[in-house]
């Protein structure tokens, strides 16, 4: 067993981001037991099973649980678990904001240390916004373990399965009848394999994307046959991290803010623009710390 050890930084809270992590119990591709964390990862067909935990206050304990990994796989883990929980943003740029709104000021109180959890696989954060289109949350993670335990990779470890999410040429190779046993609509199913197929060819190019700055980035998305403004800017919150990225049709961020406002219904579009003006620069993380609001 290989262990190696991140360093964290000094505003981070383990504990608020494995209540985030940990939030839906039909996740299924990553599990969390005691305070651990484990994912599988597919490197040329090889499962490595790696799972983090905290280790003392000022680092993450990775363990390789499976395999005694290469260089390459150390730092390929170790990249996706620095994006995956965001440790190399610094809280305090969005704090000195935070404390003068009197809307976000009791959050950052109430959940300090959290970060902006994301997705760092852009094909399987496109997908999963897509599944999510205009469906409730908890049949969007169905129809994920769904596709997930049909196709994805799967690993056994001490009696217990892991998964991975299925890959570009698995998701073409799925008939459209399967993906719709799956619980996949037509138009999702038409959506997903198309995006796979342009990734696959490269005319998507995540490397490009990554590159770009925000309004460049969500405009480029948009060219995508069913990324709409929500799906764009779901990504580039969570995989490309744009702090700008602001998914204002989200009804969960919706809800959240009618609760934290004490409204009798939804916000209304002028309503969320107008407490949104102070958030500026800092939407994403205002979105994300109002859906944790959500889970208490």
């Amino acid at each position: 067993m290989k262990v190696i050890s991140l360093k964290i930084p000094s505003i981070f809270s383990y504990e608020e981001c494995l209540k985030f992590l940990g939030r839906n119990k039909n996740e299924c591709l990553f599990s969390i037991e005691e305070g651990r964390v484990r994912r599988l990862f597919l490197f040329q067909e090889t499962p490595v099973l790696v799972e983090f935990k905290l280790k003392k206050s000022t680092q993450l304990e990775l363990r390789f649980l499976n395999i005694i990994p290469n260089e390459a796989q150390i730092l390929a883990v170790s990249k996706y678990v620095e994006k995956w929980l965001n440790l190399k943003y610094d809280l305090n740029f969005f704090y000195k904001m935070a404390e003068k709104n009197n809307l976000l000021s009791s959050l950052v109180n109430k959940y300090y240390g959290l970060k902006l959890i994301g997705i760092p696989d852009f094909f399987e954060a496109i997908c999963w916004a897509i599944i999510g289109q205009q469906i409730n949350l908890i049949f969007a993670y169905t129809v994920k373990r769904n596709l997930v335990e049909k196709y994805g990779c799967r690993f056994q470890y001490k009696n217990k399965f892991y998964y991975s999410f299925p890959g570009l040429e698995t998701i073409l190779s799925i008939s459209k009848q399967e993906f719709s046993s799956l619980k996949f609509s037509k138009q999702k199913t038409n959506y997903i394999q198309a995006i796979a197929r342009d990734i696959f060819d490269q005319k998507i190019d995540e490397q490009e994307l990554e590159k770009l700055d925000y309004e460049t980035a969500k405009s480029k998305l948009l060219t995508i046959r069913g990324v709409g403004n929500w799906t764009a800017d779901y990504i580039l919150m969570k995989t490309f991290r744009h702090p700008q990225a602001f998914p204002i049709q989200d009804a969960g961020f919706q809800n959240a803010l009618k609760k934290q406002l004490n409204l009798p219904t939804k916000p209304n579009l002028e309503t969320i623009l107008k407490h949104a003006k102070a958030w500026k620069g800092f939407e994403a993380y205002a979105t994300f710390y109002l859906w944790r609001s959500l889970y208490d």
